[in-house]
């Protein structure tokens, strides 16, 4: 691992996301596979960073953006934590908002709000009754996490027990192509990292 950090950090890795992937609550093998109905990136910030800048929570946000568009999505991203919209408001939240307002400055074209919880995050009517206010027009397909632990547990979490198919970590900013597949990949997960590095060499 500590090899493949240095890789990435000479490659310029800016992110790794994670794709799980849902149909109709059923396990779907996407994208080699059938369409999954609900797609949710789980982005694994920065590279070997614990507690990401917003800077760098604000870059790599767009750089997912990007990439969701490219596949098709309308993207729609969401900095998690487990406040929502500064209530509590703790040091530990203040890079999200921070994030936020920095997105703000810059000509962007997706949505993007937070820092919001994950349950008001993926639950569009929840997220209307409580905070009407809030900047997507439905539930967020992006979650931006704060820091690297999180990021990483949240998508084994799904990986294990979630019922959904996991594509990733996807190797986002890097000057050519580069994919990792994890320990015990099936040969999907393997095509699926396989038509990543494709798409990219495009």
């Amino acid at each position: 691992m500590k090899e493949f950090r240095s890789l990435a950090k000479k490659e310029q890795v800016k992110a790794m996301p994670t794709f799980v992937c849902y149909n109709k609550g059923e396990r779907t093998e996407a994208f080699a596979g059938a369409s999954p109905q609900r797609c949710c990136e789980i982005l694994d910030n920065a590279l070997g960073i614990e507690r990401p800048k917003p800077e760098e929570l604000a870059d790599v946000a767009e750089k997912m953006a990007f990439t969701v568009a490219k596949l098709g999505y309308k993207p729609r991203v969401a900095f998690a934590s487990f406040a929502n919209f500064g209530s509590p408001s703790l040091p530990s939240t203040t890079s999200a908002r921070e994030a936020v307002k920095i997105l703000k400055t810059r000509s962007v074209d997706f949505e993007f709000d937070g820092e919001m919880s994950v349950e008001i995050a993926l639950n569009f009517n929840l997220m209307k009754k409580n905070y009407p206010f809030c900047n997507l027009s439905d539930e967020a397909n992006i979650l931006v996490m704060p820091g690297l632990h999180s990021a990483n547990i949240s998508f084994k979490l799904l990986q294990n027990l979630g019922g959904g198919s996991v594509i990733g970590p996807i190797l986002l900013g890097s000057e050519f192509p580069i994919q990792i597949v994890q320990m015990g990949s099936t040969v999907n997960e393997i095509t699926n990292a396989a038509i990543f590095s494709a798409y990219d060499a495009l």
